[in-house]
C-alpha cells in the first residue's frame, strides 16, 4: 500500500479514487450508481450531519458511561392502554411505599404520541414499539427491562380453531419492580 500513488496527499489523483460505501449487504462504488441513488446517498449523509451534530457518527445517546445520577425508572406505553396504566398505578405505588418521592427520575412515554425523547430512549434500551407496556429501571451500573410479552392464540384444533384474543403471558409484576428497585438503591446510598 506505501507504494500507491494516491497513498500522499502531494500525490493524490482524485480521478483514480472511488468512493465504495456498503448498502444492503455488500460495497458499492458510487460513481456505478443512477441518479437516483446519487440522490438518496447525498441525503443521507445530511441526515447524519443532522443527527449526528456535523461530528461523524456520534452514538454517545446510545449509552450513559457515568450512569445515571439518580435512580431512574421509565415506562414506556401507550395512550389508553389498561396495561400501561396499571403498570403506572404500580410503578407509583412501589416509588411510595419506598420512600422514594422525589428521589428517583420517573418518565413516562406515550409512543403512540412519538415523543423524540421517548423514541430514542426506546432505541438506547432496545424497547419494541409495538409491544407495551415496557419497563426500565435503570442504576448506575446496569439496568433491568421488561416488555409484557403475550401468548398466542391457539391455532390448533386442540382448542377447537377457536379463534381467542391474546393473553397476556408474562406481565410486568409490582414484585418484580420493586425487586429491581431495591436492587439498584444501593448504588445512591
Amino acid at each position: 500500500m506505501t507504494h500507491c500513488k494516491n497513498h500522499f496527499p502531494e500525490t493524490l489523483d482524485p480521478n483514480t479514487l472511488s468512493t465504495v460505501t456498503r448498502i444492503v449487504g455488500y460495497d458499492s462504488r458510487i460513481r456505478n450508481w443512477n441518479g437516483s441513488q446519487k440522490q438518496i446517498y447525498e441525503d443521507r449523509k445530511k441526515a447524519e450531519e443532522l443527527y449526528a451534530g456535523g461530528q461523524g457518527r456520534d452514538m454517545s445517546w446510545l449509552y450513559n458511561p457515568d450512569g445515571h445520577t439518580k435512580l431512574t425508572i421509565i415506562e414506556f406505553g401507550k395512550k389508553g392502554c389498561i396495561g400501561c396504566e396499571a403498570v403506572n398505578a404500580a410503578i407509583q405505588k412501589k416509588i411510595e411505599k419506598l420512600d422514594l418521592v422525589g428521589k428517583v427520575d420517573f418518565r413516562l412515554y406515550y409512543l403512540n404520541e412519538n415523543p423524540i425523547e421517548g423514541l430514542v430512549e426506546a432505541a438506547m434500551y432496545n424497547i419494541p414499539l409495538d409491544v407495551v407496556p415496557s419497563v426500565v429501571i435503570a442504576g448506575k451500573n446496569d439496568y433491568w427491562k421488561k416488555t409484557t410479552s403475550y401468548a398466542k392464540p391457539c391455532p390448533t384444533k386442540a382448542c377447537g380453531n377457536v379463534p381467542v384474543a391474546p393473553v397476556r403471558s408474562d406481565l410486568i409484576r409490582p414484585q418484580e419492580i420493586e425487586e429491581e428497585l431495591i436492587k439498584r438503591l444501593g448504588d445512591y446510598k
